[in-house]
């Protein structure tokens, strides 16, 4: 990365978009089966390479402030971003503030929509993510061991065709998260008020099969995103710009220390 860079003493900001909890002293994440993984540690590498302003954020965060800036949230000073992938995670925007929780991200993967539901990997019984992941769906689909030999968004994609197909065995797992989705949304809907709950990620190509229309009693739309696989992305760049904006001249005042 440092040697393509015209200005490499500008010392740009890089943020890592992570699919799991960020908090100040570690990070975990049930993808990646970490837990409390020193952050500094992670870190250091790219500070010592020449990106002091290295810093790590929830994708779930990241791809709502990129729905919010730029995708089907543009415009919106409320809304709800589910982002559906491997996992499932997401956050809000209330009266124009993206959420970020206390000590963590919010995340949307371990709200326990069903107490009597399957074991989730955080310990808790039926949480979100259990019903409504690429992760769950390949379970389901007996599937694991395809998943893991492909990006997650290639899994969506073949779901996508094999339900298009009409793979009775996809339709019926769709149809199940459909239903926990809209649960869900009813849940944020009567929680946030927001003008707009939104269906992002790596598996917002399967929206046509997991969103069934306006939320809640005031009937808030729930939408595909407009970013898709890319939002974490996007958020990571909006976040880096914002960070340099916010402050320019940190790298200096660094060098000066």
């Amino acid at each position: 990365m440092t040697a393509g860079l015209r200005r490499p003493e500008a010392s740009p900001t890089v943020v890592v978009s992570f699919p799991g909890v960020v908090e100040t002293g570690g990070l975990s994440s049930s993808e990646l089966d970490w837990l409390d993984e020193p952050r500094n540690a992670f870190l250091a590498d790219l500070r010592t390479a020449g990106f002091p302003r290295a810093t790590i954020r929830n994708d779930g965060e990241l791809a709502t402030l990129a729905e919010w800036r730029g995708g089907a949230a543009q415009g919106d000073d409320n809304a709800v971003v589910v982002l559906l992938g491997r996992g499932l995670g997401g956050s809000a925007v209330v009266d124009g503030r993206l959420l970020g929780g206390h000590g963590s991200p919010l995340g949307f993967g371990h709200v326990p929509i069903d107490p009597d539901g399957p074991l989730c990997a955080c310990g808790q019984h039926g949480c979100l993510e259990v019903f409504a992941s690429l992760q769950s769906f390949a379970t389901q689909l007996d599937d694991d061991s395809r998943l893991a030999a492909m990006p997650s968004a290639d899994y969506a994609a073949e779901l996508e065709r094999r339900a298009a197909a009409g793979d009775d065995d996809v339709l019926t797992v769709l149809r199940s998260a459909r239903q926990r989705l809209h649960q869900f949304g009813r849940l944020v809907a009567a929680l946030f008020s927001p003008e707009v709950v939104i269906l992002s990620g790596q598996a917002a190509v399967l929206a046509p099969y997991l969103l069934d229309g306006p939320v809640g009693t005031a009937g808030v739309p729930f939408v595909r995103g407009g970013l898709g696989a890319d939002a974490p992305l996007a958020g990571a760049a909006l976040a880096a710009q914002e960070d340099w904006i916010a402050d320019p001249l940190a790298p200096v005042r660094q060098e000066d220390i």
